[in-house]
């Protein structure tokens, strides 16, 4: 499946950040959610990952910026 035509900016999270963007999945897994759209003004993000079997989008994160720790 080719990647969507998005409206905004999305883009994966680099090397290494990708480690502050693993979440739990709804079925108990972790896994890396690290495709990201920002929103403005601020460091907001939704963070989630394509499930193209399903042909959906996984939400994980809607919020600030996420760190290391938290």
């Amino acid at each position: 499946m080719a990647d969507p035509e998005w409206r905004t900016k999305v883009s994966p999270e680099g090397e290494t950040r990708k480690r502050v963007c693993r979440f739990t999945d709804l079925d108990g897994k972790a896994r890396t959610f690290d495709m990201h759209a920002r929103f403005i003004p601020g460091v907001g993000r939704i963070h989630f990952r394509l499930v193209p079997e399903e042909r959906t989008i996984r939400l994980a994160h809607i919020g600030s910026k996420t760190r290391p720790g938290l």
